[in-house]
């Protein structure tokens, strides 16, 4: 593949990733952004920045984007900024699970019942269609917002992807080093019953990555949405698990009331905290992505053990940040159970 491919960010975990990817395979990278946190001489050889900022709708920091580019890209105004400015081949666009109406928050608590197997055509949530509102409270109707810009013009294909939880190498959500962190110490692996037996899937990065190229390298002439998930949808407990079994570890996974948990994590700080959101149990049906591109959705497990040999890599040198376990503490004596060695 020899296209030329522009990114908009391109900084952190996804779009990071995903540069060093298509350089990988053989791509011409464009990175475009602002030039503000990531300095143009900091990308790596091959790709190129493009000063631009995506939310100038008046066209002041443009740049100038050639036909036959295929681009991978948050509010709609924005994604129509930038869908202005190009004459590309394709458009593939990184969107959410969390735009299925099903997926809304809900408390949780262990009697919320499990939804799925969501596929492409389950009704979605209202979007949200101007730069106004919090982006983060109003993060899936942006991107509902954002997949209905794209969706409703026709000059351009479109391919919109709805990822889980992304995790994988470069991750800095906290998510599988929660669960490493406590395993190679060890400690008790403390998950609020209200999430203790929820299934959930989870996209791993790499399958992302992969999917991505497959989208952008086959030609379309239509739009088209695909779900992009690991094989295995797991329970939370079982996600502890996993890891454990990966980093060849016993471990203890206990519950705890949720109404407990509330109360003691006032103030607490984000790594203290359960890294996982409010959503309901959930799996995603990702069998249009395979039948579509030929695909193979990830294994989680295998994925899983990679992703403990780099936070092993990361441990030993010093780079995997301090956890945080006084959260834990307290519900352990809250318990009356024990605590661990770390």
């Amino acid at each position: 593949m020899t296209n030329t491919v522009l990114i908009v960010g391109g900084r952190r975990f996804v779009g990071r990733r995903l540069l060093f990817y298509l350089l990988a395979n053989g791509c011409r990278v464009d990175v475009l952004n602002r030039g503000l946190t990531w300095p143009a001489n900091d990308l790596p050889p091959g790709a190129r920045h493009r000063a631009a900022d995506r939310a100038d709708s008046a066209g002041n920091r443009r740049p100038e984007l050639r036909r036959g580019l295929r681009y991978l890209g948050y509010r709609a105004n924005e994604v129509r900024t930038v869908l202005g400015a190009l004459d590309a081949g394709q458009y593939v666009y990184i969107s959410t699970c969390v735009v299925y109406a099903a997926l809304a928050a809900v408390a949780p608590e262990p009697a919320v019942p499990e939804v799925g197997l969501l596929d492409e055509d389950d009704p979605t949530v209202d979007p949200l269609d101007d730069d106004s509102g919090d982006l983060v409270a109003g993060y899936p109707g942006h991107k509902r917002g954002c997949e209905l810009a794209l969706l409703a013009q026709s000059r351009i294909p479109v391919v919109v992807l709805r990822p889980c939880g992304i995790y994988g190498k470069g991750d800095y959500w906290y998510r599988h080093d929660y669960f490493f962190d406590r395993v190679i110490r060890p400690r008790p692996v403390l998950i609020p019953d209200g999430h203790y037996a929820r299934k959930v899937n989870l996209t791993s990065v790499d399958g992302l990555l992969e999917v991505c190229m497959l989208a952008a390298s086959q030609p379309s002439t239509e739009h088209l949405v695909l779900n992009v998930a690991d094989a295995d949808a797991v329970t939370y407990a079982e996600l502890a698990g996993l890891c454990a079994r990966v980093a060849g570890a016993p471990v203890t996974i206990l519950s705890y009331p949720v109404e407990l948990g509330r109360r003691l994590a006032a103030g607490a700080a984000e790594r203290a905290r359960f890294p996982f959101g409010p959503e309901p149990g959930f799996s995603l049906s990702g069998a249009r992505a395979l039948r579509t591109l030929d695909w193979a959705d990830p294994v989680l497990a295998e994925r899983t053990a990679a992703l403990f040999a780099d936070f092993a890599r990361r441990h030993r040198n010093g780079l995997a940040g301090e956890p945080d376990f006084s959260l834990d503490d307290a519900l352990l004596a809250a318990l009356g159970v024990a605590g661990g060695n770390g």
